[in-house]
């Protein structure tokens, strides 16, 4: 994950912050842990992404093979994740290096090419704030050994999920039966003025 925001150290500049991500589900725990509930969430988090998947014109065959990929590549990133109370440390999670030294250690990460892609000039990274060093390395890592199939359904995951709350009501409803029902315990949907405000608001 990337933004650019204030520097905590020198709020009178803002610098460009990396930081840990890439996990659907939020903390790690969900794809590590093997009690009953968290057990529970996570396969039927699977069953959503084929479902999802089949939403968007991919056969059933063809969506369970992207569900491993994307559980596959989600997993390891979780491995190498900070938990909660872990990233409430401002000081462990600050950590200053120049463009040249973070593509030295993390070369897979391309950031400078993602960076100007969205069209961040080289000139405003030259420094950085890394959160999170060994999930960078252990994303580098990753990076390294991902095959197309893999790079491919974990952008497709993305793009997705992201459009899930903008299309027909089959794919909004999909959406909802897990992320809202099985993974916040939610009974029923907002009604549609209140869907439409928060989308103004989120924007704003």
């Amino acid at each position: 994950g990337s933004y650019i925001g204030a520097d905590e150290k020198n709020a009178a500049e803002n610098i460009l912050s990396i930081s840990q991500s890439g996990l659907t589900l939020g903390q790690k725990d969900y794809y590590l842990e093997n009690d009953e509930a968290t057990t529970k969430i996570r396969e039927a988090y699977k069953k959503h992404i084929v479902r999802m998947f089949q939403l968007f014109g991919f056969k059933k065959g063809a969506a369970e093979k992207k569900m491993k990929n994307i559980m596959k590549v989600e997993t390891e990133l979780a491995k190498a994740s900070k938990s909660r109370t872990e990233l409430r440390d401002p000081i462990a999670n600050y950590n200053k290096m120049t463009l040249k030294e973070f593509d030295s250690k993390y070369p897979h990460l391309q950031l400078e090419r993602q960076m100007n892609a969205k069209g961040i000039k080289s000139q405003f990274i030259q420094e950085m704030v890394v959160g999170q060093p060994a999930f960078m390395d252990a994303a580098d890592k990753l990076f390294a050994k991902m095959t197309p199939a893999e790079y491919r359904d974990v952008m497709e995951w993305g793009v997705i999920s992201g459009a899930a709350g903008y299309l027909n009501d089959a794919v909004r409803a999909a959406n909802f039966d897990f992320f809202g029902k099985t993974f916040s315990g939610r009974q029923e949907d907002h009604p549609l003025w209140r869907r439409a405000t928060n989308q103004v608001q989120g924007v704003m």
